[in-house]
């Protein structure tokens, strides 16, 4: 016989408040987050840019979306990145403060993270992140 729960017996912090995948603060050197478990399936990425500290030149800061699976947990996979930075990095500059968001398919099934890396003459961005579920897990 099945062991059923019901909805309240199930923790699922995500569904009205998003899953952070990183709290607000500064990055200053190149650096993974630590990974949050979030399952298989479709997710939107909320970025919240609070600053970017750039100096002249092509100068950016690339979060890479990462996912891995329960049998390959120390292997990651680039799922999509997000990129703030001057015009020279980017083509239109991504440097003002506000929300940004990427939609991604994480075929994975287990955890995300995010890996920033600072080129040029950056020297700190400060951001959060959270992920939202899109559909079920199936979808």
């Amino acid at each position: 016989m099945a062991d059923w729960k019901t909805i309240s017996d199930v923790t699922m912090p995500w569904r009205n408040d998003g899953t952070a995948l990183k709290a607000a603060g500064s990055v200053s050197a190149d650096g993974a987050t630590t990974a949050v478990t979030v399952g298989k399936g479709k997710f939107r990425i909320i970025f919240t840019l609070a600053s970017i500290t750039t100096g002249t030149g092509f100068d950016v800061a690339t979060i890479l979306i990462q996912r891995n699976t329960k049998n390959a947990t120390s292997t990651w996979v680039n799922l999509s990145p997000m990129v703030f930075g001057d015009s020279t990095g980017v083509g239109e500059g991504i440097t003002t403060a506000g929300d940004y968001e990427v939609i991604i398919d994480n075929d994975g099934d287990y955890q995300l993270r995010l890996y920033t890396y600072l080129s040029g003459s950056t020297t700190a961005v400060s951001y959060a992140a959270k992920a939202y579920p899109l559909g079920d897990k199936d979808s």
